[in-house]
């Protein structure tokens, strides 16, 4: 079911991306012709699948705007929110106390998980109030469990390190494309608005209890450009 979505979600896409710019009946070409660049960035807010839940994820990117219609940069993002691992435990040592102590802890949760790579983007009719625009992101990320905070110092920070705590952090990294479809309003010169809909394809995952598959999938995103278009 989620190959299918990402299938059809990408042929929408690569649909968008070989339609006709409006802008102008005169053909216009990348190189040979004046080139007129931009450039903008900025921060963006999205909501996705993470391990069978929704999860919160905070980015940005930045690009160079070619003749108004492409762009090519990079961007990233970064989960924010809280996911225990389903089904997973292991043996930890603490040393919080003397003797040190040795349990099963089944409280891990997700960490660490964040991704980047190259970003590119069609813009289509960018002079439009509202327009379309298609991206897609290819890149890698990491991931890592942590266990569940058993202590506070006196800053009343929870500890997660080695110092108080001896376990085998499980981590790994990964493949990720993400293409997507937006509707974007030029808010001002400087500054435009998008929000849109796509598909996280992750690969090559490989830890325990966490497949590649639960963390791929739908997320719906909304992204602030700064910068000159």
């Amino acid at each position: 079911m989620k190959n299918k979505l990402f299938t059809a979600l990408t042929i929408v896409i690569l649909t968008v991306l070989s339609l006709p710019s409006g802008a102008s009946a005169q053909e216009k070409v990348l190189f040979g012709g004046s080139l007129q660049s931009g450039g903008y960035g900025g921060p963006s807010l999205s909501f996705g699948q993470i391990n069978d839940e929704i999860g919160l994820f905070v980015g940005g990117k930045g690009a160079w705007v070619i003749n108004h219609t492409f762009a090519i940069g990079i961007g990233g993002e970064g989960l924010v929110s809280n996911h225990k691992v389903k089904g997973y435990s292991q043996e930890v040592v603490s040393f919080l106390n003397y003797p040190e102590t040795t349990y099963i802890d089944s409280s891990w949760y997700l960490s660490d998980f964040g991704y980047g790579g190259v970003y590119l983007e069609y813009i289509y009719n960018s002079n439009e109030l509202v327009h379309l625009t298609g991206t897609i992101l290819i890149g890698g990320g990491h991931l890592a469990y942590n266990p569940e905070p058993i202590s506070m110092n006196q800053n009343h920070y929870p500890h997660y390190d080695s110092e108080y705590l001896s376990y085998d952090r499980k981590s790994s990294n990964f493949f990720v494309i993400e293409p997507a479809l937006n509707a974007e309003i030029n808010v001002a010169k400087w500054f435009r608005f998008d929000a849109g809909l796509g598909y996280r394809l992750v690969s090559s995952v490989d830890m325990p209890n966490t497949t590649s598959e639960q963390l791929s999938g739908l997320y719906g995103k909304i992204t602030f450009k700064f910068g000159k278009f």
